[in-house]
Parts: C-alpha cells; sequence; structure tokens
C-alpha cells in the first residue's frame, strides 16, 4: 500500500492541514466550520475537514463578488508597485536636487549683487540661466533612468 500514499488524494485532512492548504489558522478552520463554509467529522476524537469542501470554499471565494479581488496580488503587479515606488522615489530626488540648484542659483545671484558685481537685472537673468541649464541637466538624467528602467525591462523578458 505505501506506493499508492503519495497518488491517492486525502479526502479529509485534519484542521492543520486544512488551515495549510488554506493558509489560515485552526482557529480560523474552526470558524470556517462553525459558520458552515466547511464540513467536518470527528474520526476517534479527532476532527477531520473534508477536502471536497475546502475546494468548494475556495472556489466560492474566487467566484463571490463580494471576495475583495484587490487583495489578491499577482506577482506582475508587486513589479508595477515597486516600479511605480522607484519612480517616486526618482521623481523626489529630482525634485529635491532642483530646489537646491535653485536656492544655489539664487545664492550666487545674490552674492554678485550684494558685492556689486552685476545688478539686480542682470541677477535675475543669470539666475534664470543657471535654473534653465540645471532643467536641461535634470532632463536628461531622467531620460538616462528611463533609458535603464526600459533595459532592466527588457533582460526580465
Amino acid at each position: 500500500m505505501d506506493q499508492f500514499e503519495n497518488t491517492i488524494p486525502q479526502l479529509a485532512v485534519k484542521l492543520k492541514t486544512a488551515g495549510y492548504m488554506i493558509d489560515a489558522g485552526e482557529t480560523k478552520i474552526r470558524k470556517l466550520i462553525d459558520q458552515g463554509e466547511l464540513e467536518s467529522f470527528l474520526d476517534d476524537g479527532v476532527r477531520k475537514v473534508i477536502v471536497a469542501s475546502i475546494h468548494r470554499y475556495i472556489a466560492k471565494k474566487i467566484a463571490s463578488k463580494d471576495s475583495d479581488r484587490s487583495k489578491t496580488t499577482t506577482a506582475a503587479e508587486v513589479g508595477l508597485k515597486l516600479a511605480q515606488r522607484r519612480r517616486l522615489e526618482e521623481g523626489r530626488q529630482i525634485a529635491a536636487e532642483r530646489r537646491e540648484q535653485q536656492m544655489t542659483a539664487r545664492a550666487v545671484g545674490d552674492y554678485l549683487y550684494k558685492n556689486g558685481i552685476i545688478n539686480r537685472t542682470k541677477t535675475a537673468t543669470a539666475v534664470a540661466t543657471s535654473l534653465k541649464l540645471a532643467h536641461k541637466r535634470r532632463l536628461e538624467k531622467a531620460k538616462a533612468m528611463a533609458a535603464e528602467r526600459r533595459a532592466r525591462q527588457l533582460t526580465k523578458s
């Protein structure tokens, strides 16, 4: 009989095994039994759950409109979320660099104006030019990051 043990499907399982099958604890399994979602019986004082009722429960959860499908996460969805987080972090980093560059450009312009090197009009022009150059560098960096992301996606495929 040992040669057939692994090939014959079990018809009933202990609470712990039933919990393993649906990724739940024994308390949740007992609750489902009490609610009539799972069928069970006592076998020599040991509570056993009918495997067919576990399959029906899972099928019912999948088919149910009440089931919250948003909680089911696929590997692709996880990858998308990670990519979104990465882009968000890159955006934050770019925004921080932009603020720093703006402060630097203004500080340089103010320094030049206070020391009489340039007048106020030239200060504004110098700041604007500096910010345009910084913006151009940020765009180039963003394009490089996007190309790197695409390359990573292609290597995954």
